[in-house]
């Protein structure tokens, strides 16, 4: 198998184990999200205001 076709198999591949990474950790739940984004820090607040009101 040359280079490209090996490159190209890795990137085909590549969103299966960070998909199944993100849906094993319960940290971040898409219910409830503001529970989760309620306790950042000034930073991440501002952050977070700015994003919802745009």
């Amino acid at each position: 198998m040359t280079i490209p076709h090996l490159c190209l198999l890795i990137v085909a591949l590549l969103p299966f184990p960070w998909t199944m990474l993100a849906k094993v950790s319960r940290r971040y739940d898409n219910r409830v999200p503001r529970a989760y984004l309620a306790p950042v820090s000034k930073a991440g607040a501002r952050g977070l205001m700015r994003r919802i009101k745009s």
